[in-house]
């Protein structure tokens, strides 16, 4: 993923990748075909909508995650990825409250 920091559409690729290799690990088929549902929406957001700190902070709280499903310490991979909702759920919430706010 970090090769393609560079290159925006190609970035937003392997980090929808990751997110499907992801639930593809947990073994759970409804949340695969959730994420596989909703991916392009993500994609989209991803592009017009940049996090906080930009891809190296995406790529820093992946590695995190990457390196607890590694050391096979699935209460810290669960407060990660449930840190890594909540932040998502906060910025599309609040990019839904400005497209409803007159300029």
């Amino acid at each position: 993923i970090e090769a393609e920091i560079g290159n925006s559409l190609a970035f937003i690729d392997r980090i929808g990748d990751f997110h499907l290799l992801i639930a593809k690990f947990c073994g759970n088929p409804v949340i695969e075909g959730l994420l596989s549902s909703i991916l392009h929406v993500l994609k989209h957001s991803f592009q017009h909508d940049r996090p906080p700190g930009g891809p190296r902070s995406v790529l820093l709280s992946f590695n995190d995650l990457v390196d607890a499903i590694e050391g096979n310490d699935p209460e810290t991979a669960r407060i990660l990825m449930r840190a890594h909702l909540r932040k998502v759920r906060e910025r599309i919430l609040a990019g839904s409250q400005q497209v409803g706010t007159p300029s």
